[in-house]
């Protein structure tokens, strides 16, 4: 399965050491049999931003279990405001780890700062740069069609929620949905803000440059 993951371009090095990623492992789990992921919050602090949460994987493979946490002293600045969502991600990481039989640890269960490759923090240097999202303050353009629909093929294999989630945990105030047509649409993200959620979903081996400059 570690060799399938590779191949796919879901395993990064960071700092000399593999992680698989999230996208991967939810792939791979629908792969195998995979039926369904239940989520339960255990405990959540609105007032010190901390939250617990329990994630179940049931397929054909069995039921595996898995906690993830987050709070102030395991995630950035520019996450904390989704701490629940990040604490969610983070047990259904572990339980899809557990459900593929992986004990490579993923890439969003490391505490935020420590799971970044070389290109993240300098992805990071340039979303820190901007101030509001561009239909509400800038002069930046907001995402080309060519840009939304290639996010939105690599939002698909994620399923709505978690892809909402996903995107709230880069920008707070960031929408996207699929209109009646079946057209991805985004509010609040700017041209920079889906380039780089491109760049992080896309497998890293392939170069999609022509697209997330469109």
């Amino acid at each position: 399965m570690l060799e399938k993951l590779r191949k796919g371009g879901h395993v990064t090095k960071i700092q000399g050491k593999d992680f698989v990623l999230f996208s991967g492992l939810l792939e791979l789990a629908h792969e195998n049999g995979l039926e369904s992921i239940d989520t339960e919050c255990l405990n959540i602090s609105f007032d010190n931003n901390r939250a617990l949460f329990k994630a179940t994987a049931k397929g054909t493979r069995g039921v595996f279990v898995g906690h993830g946490d987050a709070m102030p002293g395991n995630l950035s600045k520019m996450i904390l405001p989704s701490f629940p969502r990040m604490a969610e991600t983070r047990s259904i990481c572990r339980a899809l780890r557990l459900y593929l039989g992986i004990g490579m640890c993923a890439k969003e269960e490391l505490p935020s700062g420590e799971g970044e490759s070389s290109n993240d923090k300098g992805r990071r240097g340039v979303g820190d740069q901007r101030k509001e999202p561009w239909n509400r303050n800038t002069e930046e353009p907001g995402p080309s069609e060519k840009q939304l629909k290639y996010l939105g093929d690599l939002a698909r294999p994620m399923g709505k929620r978690l892809f909402i989630d996903f995107v709230r945990g880069h920008v707070p105030s960031g929408e996207v949905w699929w209109d009646d047509s079946g057209q991805f649409r985004t509010r609040n993200l700017s041209k920079t803000d889906v380039k780089l959620m491109i760049e992080e979903l896309a497998p890293p081996k392939k170069n999609h440059g022509a697209t997330t400059n469109a």
